[in-house]
Parts: C-alpha cells; structure tokens; sequence
C-alpha cells in the first residue's frame, strides 16, 4: 500500500489527485498496489491501523514560514470560521500581534504542524486521524488527558526532531513544493513511473500583507520545523543524487513554545513571555516546565 501523508497547505489535495488515479490503474497489474490518501493522518495512525504491513510512506513538505501563511488564509475560507468576526476581518500582520487570537488558532502556526507533530505521531489537530480517534470521538475527557500528553511530549525537541528525522529517512518518496518540478522526477523515478506532471487543485488565496520581518518573526515559532526541512533540503539532493544520508544540523534553540494551555516565548522574540488559556489541569505547569527545562 502507498500511503500519502498529507501535510496541510503543502500541495496535498493535488499530490492525491495525481498519484491516486496512477495508482488504480495499477492495481490489476501483477504488482498491485492500494492507495491511502484524501484525509489527513500523521504517523501514529499507520502504526496502529496498518501494523507490520508492508506500507510506503510518501509526503509532501513546504517551507514551514510559507505554508503557516497559506494556512492563515487558508483558515479564514473555513466555514467553522465564518462567525469569527475578529479573525476574518485580522490581517496577517496584525493576527501575528494578538495574542489571544493567535491561541484560539493555534494549528495555524504552532511548531509541528509544518511536519515535526506529522512525523512523530503526535499530531492533534480535529481533522487530523491520529492513534487516538476513538478517544477524540467518543471519550472527551480522555481525550483532553491524551492531547496534553501529546502537546508536552512534542516540547522535547531533541526527541521530536531526530524522530521526525527518522521517519523521513524510512519514506518511500517526499517532494518539495519549492523544488516541484525536482520532486515530480524522483516521484516517477522512484515508482518506475512515466514522467508525471502534477494535477493543481483548490489553489488558496493568498492575499499577501506578509513582509520580511513578519516571516523572520514567523519563523522564530516554528524552530523544529525549520531544522527538519533544512535537514529534508539535503535529504532530497542526497536521494537525488545517489548518495548516503547527510548529517543532521545542530539541534535548534527553541525560543518559543506553544500548547494549546501555555503559549510563551524569550524576551526579544516580539512575542508574549507567557500567555494562559483556561484553568491548567493540576501538574501540568510542573510537567510543561520539567520538560522546556530539559529540552533545547
């Protein structure tokens, strides 16, 4: 089976619609494959559903800074958003000033959601199939103890990072939306393919407002993401060029971690030192700061 770990505003919906019907038209040959793709899943979902199965993981990246915008926009055209006056009418810049905002969207630029939470099975987000479904559907309480466990374990960047390294190294196939042309060669080289070009589908509006010093802003909330897609950058010339796996950079200095509890960040960063979302459950601040304390 070919899985598609669709990673949000990377190109996903077209990546499906390209490899999906490449895939089908396969199955009645000797060498048949299915394909999982068209929903959003991170790794802990295919090692709990698909368990010593032969899997091949594919997946598409995007540079972390540029994809949280996409997903900004992307955020307001949702139509659970469309009561949320305050944020459909924000602008990008003024979004990435308020605090209380940026909380209540959080997945929309919290570290991970470029990849790290994808590829360390610790992803939370409500569209997003995890190990713990059953749980986010039917047990709340449940839930909420297994997403605060999530969320604090993703604050370990030396586990997150090197985990989501790890998992990159074992996919079969990741692109790069910035190389995509690139990335559409080793996909047809890598299954055998004929040269396959790209189906473009639902295409974001991007409405600009986003200057070099907001995404160097941007940027600083997003160090783990950052790292892996540098460290995937050299991965992708490596496989491209037939050669063994690169080093893996210096771990990052995470100046800025959010839960969907505690969002703070180091003096100097242009972000809040502490912000506070509802009645922390008891031990958490003890487990969070235990955690920040022993981690980059």
């Amino acid at each position: 089976m070919i899985a598609f770990l669709h990673i949000g505003k990377t190109g996903g919906t077209s990546i499906d619609a390209t490899v999906e019907p490449i895939v089908k038209s396969l199955s009645k040959t000797p060498y048949p494959k299915s394909y999982l793709g068209r929903i959003h899943f991170d790794w802990s979902y295919l090692a709990k559903m698909f368990y010593q199965k032969d899997v091949d993981v594919i997946t598409m990246l995007r540079h972390p800074v540029d994809r949280t915008i996409s997903q900004y926009y992307f955020h307001k055209q949702l139509p659970r958003q469309r009561d949320d006056y305050d944020f459909l009418n924000s602008t990008v810049e003024s979004f990435f000033s308020n605090w209380t905002m940026m909380m209540d969207h959080r997945t929309i630029w919290q570290d991970g959601q470029g990849a790290v939470a994808w590829l360390t099975g610790t992803q939370t987000g409500h569209v997003v199939h995890n190990s713990a479904d059953l749980l986010k559907k039917d047990y709340p309480a449940l839930w909420s103890l297994e997403r605060d466990k999530r969320e604090l374990k993703l604050l370990n960047s030396t586990w997150a990072c090197h985990l989501a390294a790890d998992h990159l190294e074992e996919t079969l196939w990741f692109g790069v939306l910035e190389r995509l042309d690139e990335s559409m060669q080793e996909l047809s080289r890598t299954m055998g393919w004929s040269r396959i070009r790209m189906a473009h589908k639902r295409p974001t509006i991007d409405k600009g407002g986003a200057t070099q010093e907001l995404k160097e802003r941007i940027a600083l909330l997003m160090p783990m993401d950052i790292w892996l897609y540098k460290y995937a950058l050299d991965l992708f010339d490596a496989r491209k060029n037939n050669l063994s796996q690169p080093e893996r950079p210096e771990l990052p200095k995470t100046r800025c971690r959010a839960t969907s509890r505690i969002f703070a960040c180091d003096l100097g960063t242009g972000f809040p030192t502490k912000v506070l979302k509802g009645k922390l459950p008891k031990n958490y601040l003890k487990r969070y700061n235990s955690i920040v304390n022993t981690s980059n």
